[in-house]
């Protein structure tokens, strides 16, 4: 029996991780809003925005620059483009 979301609800929250490191490769500093803007988050679940950007500055993917600005993390990688 598989759990309630299992693997096709961590395959949509890594999509939804990838899609915010694409937006800051293409635009390099964002804003959390801006961010949000740009990646489509707007349109996302609630609260899957900020858990999905929460997880990637946890694991290094992105990194949180003081109050509200974002850029690539040292472990963002080719494929997550």
């Amino acid at each position: 029996m598989q759990e309630i979301g299992g693997e096709h609800a961590h395959d949509r929250y890594e999509a939804e991780v990838r899609q915010l490191i694409r937006a800051l490769r293409g635009y390099g500093v964002l804003t959390g809003e801006r961010l949000r803007e740009v990646a489509g988050g707007r349109k996302w679940s609630a609260g899957t925005f900020d858990g999905a950007l929460g997880s990637a500055v946890r694991a290094g993917r992105i990194r949180r620059l003081g109050d509200e600005l974002y850029e690539l993390g040292e472990r963002s990688s080719d494929a997550d483009a």
